[in-house]
């Protein structure tokens, strides 16, 4: 038992286990029917959550409570090995076992009121040993997570949980329960976080609540990680002698690796989030593959070196140069993003079909009206759920409904009648290969001229959306002529086998305006905070004024731009 103290005020992280890290859902119901205590669920219908299952059978009176208290005592005891991690707690260990292998200094400790056995009804087992062989059997006993039998501690009371997390000097504790937090003896100082995915709980002064592990790792683990760089070691075959961050995201951080002999290479650690599941490592790693293989797409490219995807790390070659969108775009810059494009579709075309079918869609591709459609539903099905009452709510909500609703309506009318059937999908002979996300804004300037990088959405697209994406995005903001010459170049050179792409090109148009419209407004929709705080009504903060009225102008801006921009001007 290490206080914090003894460890130079490094984070001590305490966890609660049951219903915080193991969930029973599932295995309760089971139990109940199995035991005869309910009917069985009808095929289809969704079972009962923990609390409406002892709900349904406290309704039963003494009796109830007792089976109650019985499928507890199995499920922690003799079923505890068909309990199952919380969604996302795996990827939480996995970042906690990438933290260590940098060196990162932070304790962790699951604390947990359970009692050894049953206080009312006992078969035998033995509560303590069962959890703890889950554990084992669930890999938080592995190398590398820096947990181990005897950072376990079982409390047979809740004042004597309290107690043993005061003791062990947590800087944060997570649990399900608000009446842990609630606890008069609760230390003062510990960050509360309360695990509630079904957003129901209480509000309570001085603990956040989070609905997902995926929340609850970035919460604890970011700034470790934003401290301490990933340990490139064993993918560059040497200690390096120099690890310097150059680029983080949301989603990947990247760092310039030097080793001994003065090799360099672009490192990056990559992180999932429960929003976007997606492989971006995998995608990333296969496009590159593909792309640094073809002499005609090389230069433009780094070589993939070595990866590890347990870890989510991976090393490129280290390209040189800065930031294509930093200095003003030029007519050869238009044409060199042209020239990889092209050679992207050469690639499409010569692949074998066996290889070509390995390779997913693009992020967000869109075959056929009807899944754009479906899109842009989906993204203004989430910004209407924004309260009127929240931080700019009511600006929103009167640009959502009397500016860019009616021109969706009437984008969407007129596609159609261009297009026709809605649900017609793009023949595969007319798809390319597109990093999705393609612009100077993921261009390096260097010695050769320019290069790209971010191939974590590569995949099969249509051209028409390569092309609306790139003139429209507003990392670029590229003026009018240069839009123009791209998209003129991109339909001469595109449109040789794509006899419909103007018009197909011509119709989206303004549809994928709409979409960068709805894309500028995510930021009403970042971060469970910012949700709770618009379901609140509370007022908002300068920080959020600030930036979600400047993405409120921008999309105002985008939507004049899909209105008035000739989506064939240059492309006739």
């Amino acid at each position: 038992m290490r206080p914090a103290s003894e460890i130079g005020g490094s984070p001590v992280i305490g966890l609660d286990l049951d219903n915080t890290l193991v969930g029973y859902d599932e295995l309760l119901c089971e139990l109940a029917v199995s035991e005869g205590y309910l009917p069985p669920t009808p095929p289809g219908s969704p079972g009962l959550g923990k609390r409406a299952l002892r709900d349904r059978l406290r309704a039963k009176g003494d009796q109830g409570e007792q089976e109650w208290r019985r499928l507890q005592a199995l499920v922690y005891g003799t079923h505890m090995p068909r309990a199952r991690l919380m969604p996302g707690v795996d990827r939480f260990l996995a970042r906690v076992a990438a933290l260590r292998a940098t060196g990162a200094a932070f304790t962790l400790y699951v604390v947990s009121h359970k009692t050894r056995v049953a206080n009312n009804y006992s078969d035998g087992a033995d509560f303590h040993q069962a959890a703890l062989a889950f554990l084992e059997a669930q890999g938080f006993f592995a190398p590398g997570t820096g947990l181990e039998p005897g950072r376990v501690f079982f409390a047979p009371t809740r004042e004597a949980k309290v107690a043993r997390i005061a003791a062990l000097g947590c800087t944060h504790f997570v649990d399900d329960l608000e009446e842990t937090f609630a606890e008069p003896s609760f230390p003062r100082g510990v960050t509360r976080i309360l695990y509630d995915p079904a957003g129901d709980a209480a509000a309570q002064e001085g603990v956040r609540r989070l609905g997902s592990w995926d929340e609850i790792a970035e919460t604890l683990l970011a700034g470790l990680e934003d401290a301490a760089p990933p340990d490139f070691g064993a993918l560059a075959g040497a200690a390096p002698a120099s690890c310097e961050r150059i680029y983080g995201g949301r989603n990947s951080r990247v760092y310039r690796v030097r080793v001994e002999s003065g090799r360099e290479y672009a490192g990056k650690h990559y992180h999932q989030h429960k929003d976007d599941p997606r492989d971006r490592l995998g995608a990333e790693w296969r496009a590159l593959s593909l792309l640094s293989a073809r002499p005609d797409l090389a230069p433009f490219v780094a070589r993939p070196v070595a990866r590890d995807a347990s870890r989510g790390m991976a090393l490129y070659t280290f390209l040189d140069g800065v930031q294509a969108s930093l200095t003003p775009a030029s007519g050869a810059d238009m044409d060199a993003c042209l020239d990889f494009l092209c050679g992207l579709r050469r690639l499409a075309r010569e692949l074998p079909e066996a290889k070509a079918a390995e390779i997913p869609a693009a992020s967000e591709a869109c075959f056929s009206l009807a899944a754009l459609a479906a899109n842009l539903r989906k993204r203004l099905d989430a910004l209407q759920t924004v309260p009127e009452d929240a931080c700019l709510g009511r600006e929103l909500a009167e640009y959502l409904s009397g500016a860019l609703t009616p021109f969706m309506a009437e984008s969407l009318a007129r596609a159609k009648d261009l297009l026709g059937d809605p649900s017609r999908e793009l023949p595969w002979a007319l798809r390319t290969l597109s990093p999705s996300d393609f612009g100077l804004h993921n261009a390096l300037r260097g010695p050769a001229g320019l290069c790209f990088v971010d191939f974590e959405y590569f995949g099969w697209d249509d051209p028409a959306k390569t092309l609306c994406d790139f003139v429209l995005h507003p990392a670029m903001n590229l003026p009018g002529e240069l839009r123009r010459r791209f998209a003129s170049g991109f339909l001469e050179r595109f449109g040789r086998e794509d006899s419909g792409l103007r018009g197909r090109a011509g119709a989206v148009y303004p549809l994928y305006g709409i979409k960068w419209c709805l894309i500028l407004l995510n930021e009403f929709l970042r971060g469970a905070d910012a949700r709770r705080r618009f379901a609140a009504g509370s007022a908002c903060v300068d920080d959020d004024l600030a930036r979600r009225g400047a993405q409120l102008s921008k999309a105002r801006l985008m939507l004049e731009q899909a209105r008035i921009f000739d989506a064939t001007d240059g492309m006739r």
